[in-house]
């Protein structure tokens, strides 16, 4: 860092790095930042099967449209979660029921308001069935609830089981 900003001290080299770390990780995680893939629809070109992977110019629409914020408004208050951590991306039509990849069927929603969107679609059995084969699967040493997902996901799953309506207290 001493190349980028010669006599900066600790405080500043922190904050640099910090600033780097967030840009890194809006790229990775909403594509923010990233250069769009040439189109690969011409001749020759492989059509590929469907799959849970979100393109990055679909990921870097929604984000902008939606911001770094959570997108659920309860329909009874009408106000919108104010949550700007764990964010994910909701798909209306759920895409294991057909959903598509599409800035149209996309939105942003915090962890518990997407674990919500996740029982209102599948129902509690099924969610609670998923919850049980990650606890197995991970008790015989086997990965989490998705590739690449963090421990943490089980947890939240069952704290996100627990919180409804009223409950929430995701509103300013």
């Amino acid at each position: 860092m001493k190349h980028r900003a010669p006599g900066a001290g600790i405080e500043e080299a922190v904050g640099m790095a910090l600033e780097l770390l967030e840009a890194k990780l809006l790229k990775e995680r909403f594509g923010v930042g990233a250069r769009p893939r040439k189109n690969g629809d011409g001749p020759g070109a492989k059509k590929s099967k469907t799959t849970r992977h979100i393109p990055q110019e679909i990921k870097r629409a929604v984000f902008e449209r939606d911001g770094m914020r959570c997108s659920y408004v309860d329909p009874q208050s009408g106000r919108r979660c104010v949550e700007t951590e764990r964010l994910e991306f909701q798909h209306h039509r759920a895409f294991g029921k057909g959903g598509a990849h599409s800035v149209e069927n996309l939105s942003i929603y915090c962890k518990i308001h997407n674990q919500m969107a996740a029982r209102r679609d599948y129902g509690d059995a099924h969610i609670e069935a998923a919850v049980d084969a990650a606890r197995r699967d991970r008790a015989a040493g086997g990965g989490a609830l998705s590739v690449g997902a963090p421990a943490r996901d089980t947890a939240a799953l069952e704290m996100a089981g627990g919180l409804w309506g009223d409950q929430l207290q995701l509103f300013g």
